[in-house]
């Protein structure tokens, strides 16, 4: 019996690995490696909206010239006046 879609996505990949080697059919095959590639992008994701969030919320407020005060600052040779 197939699990629910929601629920593969919130398995680890090892379990998922184990249950790919588990399965006879091609179709269940492809169910699980789809759950772990749509997992993998929505970590992704995830973290990126996460980091653009802190960078907003916490970064501007600390720097609001951006980063090139700090690059410049730190003597970066990238960031030069």
């Amino acid at each position: 019996m197939k699990m629910k879609f929601y629920d593969a996505l919130q398995m680890d990949p090892a379990i998922l690995k184990k249950k790919i080697a588990a399965c006879d059919t091609r179709q269940d095959k492809a169910y699980y490696w789809a759950a772990i590639a749509i997992r993998s992008v929505l970590i992704v994701v995830f973290a990126i909206v996460i980091h653009k969030f802190a960078v907003r919320c916490v970064w501007r407020r600390q720097y609001p010239a951006g980063s090139s005060i700090v690059l410049y600052s730190a003597g970066n040779p990238l960031c030069q006046f």
